[in-house]
């Protein structure tokens, strides 16, 4: 857990210095890819909220667990959201399912 961590915090400073965006998908597909290829099985989320501020507006957001453990967020953060479900996404989502 500490190392994933690590690798969570290297990510975000990462990003702050990356002259375009790194949102939160991208971040999270990174580290799960790191975690990957180092032998940690982690899970990849996806989730989206629409309506949380009495609009139809639609939010998505992206982290990363270990062991039900949320890596690169904070939990307050990612329970407003619900989680998406599909079978085998992370590896769509990162091109390996083709």
């Amino acid at each position: 857990m500490t190392r994933a961590r690590r690798y969570a915090a290297a990510i975000e400073r990462a990003a702050h210095c990356y002259p375009g965006r790194a949102d939160c998908l991208q971040q999270s597909l990174v580290l799960h890819e790191w975690m990957q290829r180092d032998g940690i099985s982690t899970t990849l989320q996806l989730g989206v909220l629409r309506g949380h501020d009495g609009s139809n507006a639609f939010r998505a957001h992206a982290w990363v667990e270990l062991d039900g453990r949320i890596l690169n967020d904070r939990a307050s953060a990612v329970r407003v959201f619900a989680r998406l479900t599909a079978p085998d996404l992370p590896n769509y989502l990162l091109g390996a399912s083709r």
